[in-house]
């Protein structure tokens, strides 16, 4: 092989100092704007309140509750193991800044970043090209979305990435001691969500398949009952959801469907990018010769991906959990279409050595792109609470009036009221200004009768239903995420 000559520009600092200025830029460009957001939607600050064990209905400036106040509240009114409602009750304890909220789940995030660069530097021994591989899942609007949400989605994401990682890593399996490790560490993920089971399933089966020596030879019964304990402190919440009846994923669900219906959510799926991410991979990976050692190390994540798919498809059909690539339901399978991108650049770059170096424009050239592609998100808080009230401050609508905010509403203005950046501030309005509703029930005839406004958010669409159809009211302005009503005037 003809040897690589050693210039500045292909030099390791050279690629080193481009790589740290392009990861300082991207995450820079990220978080610009939009890790400060000051506003939460009501499933963020309904988290924010259950972590801190208080109904997010409840009474305003209500006491911190207990830790298992916390796990009860998290029972009835999330469908997630809990474990990230425990790290935002203690990372809440520090500060409510809305800020300081998204830093957890933005840590999460980079650890999957992180992950994924590991992934790739064993592979191509190239700073740069890994620093770019690693970023590349912020340019998906949904991961990036997600990935500052104040819920477990970067947690799920985090642990999908982790579990590809442990497809190239064999050497996991010949040590108990990091064996045992891994099964801890996707045992606290698995407390993200529920849907992160399927990932654990999907990586047991490609193991299973690929590595059935290894881990015969090494796993015994004690280290089954062990694994198995893992699973334990999400196997209590599972027993208890898994007899609520989750309605609104019926609409992202493949059971049920007309042959139409079916046919268009296959499509939807199969027209998203992360779909030809995943069939750049099994292309390379095919055109690879039998024998080759470098399709030996891709072999097992090849069949993680497949299982992965497979099982998203399958409790889609089932009617039990959405395989819906647009929607944030199967972030995992989203994160996880990224390794597959970032394996696949691996492979290719292996084989065309030697490679010749970028020039500074061309590293230059590439920072632009995916730093432009980065900055053009914009955080999507879902919620216009803050924006109707202040307009509706600016008309007098609020002095001596009576509002009525639906659930989703209430939930978002005790965030701003009690935390965020209305906190001391329109004593006049809140707690007093205003009735909450608590549920998806129509308010009761006196209540209704006090009412001059309402503020209803789109989410809430019993509530917004019921107004709209209401002969003593009539629209009075409208959000992406929030209606205002009036009462007529006769």
């Amino acid at each position: 092989m003809p040897a690589i000559k050693r210039t500045f520009t292909n030099s390791f600092s050279f690629r080193g100092a481009w790589a740290f200025f392009f990861a300082v830029l991207i995450v820079g460009s990220y978080l610009w704007g939009n890790v400060t957001n000051p506003f939460f939607w009501f499933d963020a600050a309904g988290q924010l309140f259950m972590a801190l064990g208080m109904d997010p209905c409840g009474p305003p400036f209500a006491e911190i509750g207990s830790f298992w106040n916390s796990l009860k509240l998290n029972l009835g009114g999330n469908m997630d193991p809990g474990m990230f409602t425990i790290l935002v009750r203690y990372w809440a304890f520090i500060s409510t800044h809305p800020a300081w909220l998204r830093i957890l789940p933005l840590l999460f995030l980079l650890a999957a970043l992180v992950l994924i660069f590991r992934l790739t530097i064993k592979a191509t021994n190239d700073l740069f090209l890994s620093a770019v591989l690693a970023f590349f899942p912020l340019t998906n609007p949904l991961i990036a979305q997600w990935g500052l949400s104040l819920r477990g989605y970067a947690m799920e994401m985090c642990g999908a990435v982790l579990a590809s990682l442990l497809c190239y890593e064999p050497e996991v399996l010949k040590d108990k001691r990091r064996l045992i490790g891994a099964v801890l560490l996707l045992g606290f993920f698995a407390g993200s969500r529920y849907s992160f089971l399927l990932v654990i399933f999907s990586l047991g089966a490609a193991l299973a398949i690929t590595r059935f020596e290894e881990l015969r030879l090494k796993i015994s019964k004690r280290m089954i009952a062990f694994g198995s304990l893992a699973l334990l402190p999400i196997a209590i919440p599972l027993s208890m959801h898994a007899q609520t009846k989750v309605t609104y994923i019926s609409r992202f669900v493949l059971a049920g469907k007309t042959p139409r219906g079916f046919f268009d959510i296959v499509l939807a799926n199969l027209s998203r990018p992360e779909v030809l991410l995943q069939i750049v991979f099994v292309l390379v990976y095919s055109a690879l010769l039998k024998g080759d050692p470098i399709k030996r190390r891709h072999q097992t994540f090849l069949y993680f991906l497949i299982f992965v798919n497979i099982a998203f498809i399958a409790v889609s059909i089932i009617g039990v959990y959405p395989w819906v690539l647009d929607e944030r339901y199967t972030i995992s399978l989203n994160i996880v279409s990224y390794v597959a991108a970032a394996s696949a650049v691996s492979i290719i770059a292996s084989k065309l050595e030697p490679r010749k170096a970028l020039s500074a424009g061309g590293y230059a050239a590439l920072c632009a792109i995916q730093a432009l592609a980065v900055s053009n998100f914009k955080l999507d808080t879902y919620t216009n609470t803050y924006d109707s009230l202040e307009w509706a401050k600016s008309e007098g609508l609020l002095e001596n009036r009576v509002s009525f905010l639906s659930r989703g509403a209430q939930i978002d203005a005790r965030y701003l009221f009690e935390h965020g950046y209305l906190k001391g501030k329109w004593p006049e309005f809140y707690p007093g200004g205003f009735i909450a509703n608590n549920s998806d029930q129509a308010p009761d005839a006196k209540t209704l009768s006090g009412i001059d406004h309402a503020f209803i958010a789109t989410a809430d669409y019993k509530m917004l239903a019921y107004f709209k159809q209401h002969p003593d009211f009539e629209p009075l302005k409208e959000y992406n995420h929030l209606r205002i009503f009036k009462r007529k005037r006769h």
